[in-house]
């Protein structure tokens, strides 16, 4: 689904989190999405810069009816990042934590990888500390780090948490799990 790129656009600019600032938008298309249990809408945007580079994003979106944020209308809907709701985000690091599997719309498949067993708390809260990526913490017990700008391959942050964990290392959190999306977003 190719969307209009100067909403699009101009909404990724006020997300702390986007990379591409100091650049000109040149497209965005929406290659990939699933719809989470919450009616919260999970996608894959790539951005295209007018200098021929790109970058794709991970997107978490929820209704904007209830709140203030800055919004964006994609598919007929207005909607915000889902930091606005971090329960939704609760889905995510439960599929994490717990195993699982979501079929996108474009048949691709996000994996739910556990490490080590914990309950995840449903009350969250979005710590607005990082720059390129959203980490929201439930309760005392995990926090989600969800990465926003995706790259082909393992991310080296998982990758090491992950070893780190099953070498039983006390000098680092534990992983409790990752997502992990497998099949090449195509447009939907």
């Amino acid at each position: 689904m190719t969307v209009d790129a100067q909403p699009l656009a101009a909404w990724l600019h006020t997300q702390r989190w986007f990379q591409g600032k100091d650049r000109t938008v040149d497209a965005v298309a929406v290659l990939d999405g699933a719809t989470l249990r919450s009616l919260a809408r999970w996608l894959v945007a790539e951005v295209r810069y007018d200098d021929v580079g790109a970058e794709r994003y991970q997107l978490v979106l929820v209704d904007a009816d209830a709140t203030a944020r800055p919004a964006v209308e994609l598919g007929g809907g207005r909607w915000v990042d889902a930091t606005a709701d971090p329960a939704v985000l609760g889905e995510l690091a439960r599929l994490a934590a717990d195993g699982g599997r979501i079929v996108t719309d474009g048949g691709a498949v996000i994996d739910g990888l556990p490490c080590a067993p914990l309950h995840v708390p449903a009350d969250g809260r979005a710590l607005g500390v990082e720059q390129s990526n959203t980490s929201v913490v439930f309760g005392d017990a995990c926090v989600l780090k969800l990465f926003r700008r995706l790259d082909a391959g393992v991310n080296p942050d998982i990758e090491l948490t992950a070893a780190l964990t099953e070498a039983g290392s006390r000098d680092v959190p534990s992983q409790i799990g990752a997502l992990t999306l497998r099949g090449e977003p195509a447009d939907t």
